[in-house]
């Protein structure tokens, strides 16, 4: 069962604490489809806190979708196991979104049907498509990187797009995500990405995220008195990004914390902190760091495991002799990947 960890010396309410930590444990695929979660009793006696802020947050969480209630039962992480599937629902929507398209385009059923069978009868020729939406833009490249990089074998073609590009009404945009053979996003965005894309969108998968290996080196290689500071873009993750960054860099000093937008307290961050660990979408916090401060993204990465059940519609939407190669080819949204440097000092 996932552990919570309510830290009551932050400047965070308890509720956004339990919410973030709810949400930080779908999106790294600690807590999966089906997995029961304590009752409002259970976890409020568990943790000390009231009642009303667990069923709060829960009944949050099950407005937007991450989970559900069974009346008898109990609640439950929304979604269904990640164990294949044998209906046709996805093949249908795949479907469904190509007629729709072409129809819009001005193509008449019967030459949406020729067209259809002859790429039946000789086969696909073109490797799979894969969008990967994420949150900020370079965090998002290097998801899509290490997507393809996991998915290498299929020779796909990953391009990352974020979620306030598919807000913004780009419409090429929103038309090549539309015409990927699957997007992939984190679980707490799953709904909002299928309703970003309309009622004809590809299978939206989710993934589930881990501590980039590089940051993790990063953080071990920390000496165990530097004075650490704590950047986080969303309040409620800094309970998590706290215990993982005690987990991992053996660091014995109480860090100082502060979120984005709080930048008076960001700025006394950056000031005291010998090294600045901030997260992915903080990157503002690096113009006032001083020449002699290390600074070091809190960067994710799929984790290898949440990649299956991509792999696995893959390997059944393009049988294996379909495939054109097995380079990776990883396409970007507009823009050239940046190279992946995870400690950062000006």
């Amino acid at each position: 069962m996932w552990r919570f960890r309510i830290d009551r010396t932050l400047p965070i309410s308890i509720s956004a604490q339990l919410k973030g930590q709810i949400e930080f444990g779908i999106m790294s695929g600690a807590m999966q489809p089906g997995e029961r979660l304590p009752s409002v009793r259970e976890l409020a006696a568990g943790e000390g806190i009231a009642h009303v802020t667990v069923s709060h947050v829960y009944r949050e969480l099950t407005r937007e979708g991450l989970i559900r209630v069974r009346p008898g039962h109990g609640t439950f992480v929304a979604g269904e196991g990640t164990g294949n599937r044998t209906d046709l629902t996805i093949l249908q929507r795949l479907v469904d979104g190509m007629v729709g398209h072409a129809m819009a385009q001005g193509f008449t059923p019967s030459q949406i049907n020729r067209v259809l069978t002859a790429r039946l009868a000789t086969g696909h020729r073109r490797r799979p498509r894969i969008a990967m939406v994420g949150l900020f833009s370079r965090a998002t490249q290097v998801y899509a990187r290490d997507l393809a990089e996991g998915l290498a074998d299929l020779g796909a073609e990953v391009f990352p797009c974020t979620l306030e590009a598919l807000k913004t009404g780009d419409i090429d945009l929103s038309e090549r995500v539309a015409r990927a053979d699957v997007v992939c996003t984190m679980a707490t965005k799953v709904r909002e990405v299928q309703a970003l894309l309309g009622p004809y969108h590809p299978p939206v998968l989710r993934l589930s995220f881990v501590a980039h290996p590089e940051t993790l080196a990063r953080l071990r290689s920390l000496p165990p008195t530097a004075r650490l500071g704590i950047v986080s873009t969303f309040a409620e993750f800094v309970p998590t990004m706290l215990a993982g960054i005690r987990e991992h860099s053996g660091n014995l000093c109480t860090p100082l914390c502060a979120v984005l937008d709080d930048s008076a307290q960001a700025r006394l961050v950056v000031k005291n902190a010998a090294v600045v660990i901030y997260a992915s979408g903080s990157e503002a916090v690096l113009a006032d760091l001083p020449p002699s401060t290390i600074a070091i993204e809190y960067l994710h990465t799929p984790e290898p495991a949440g990649m299956e059940p991509v792999r696995a519609l893959l390997e059944r939407l393009f049988p294996q002799d379909g495939f054109l190669g097995k380079e990776v080819t990883i396409r970007s949204a507009g823009e050239t990947p940046a190279p992946l440097r995870l400690g950062v000092a000006k």
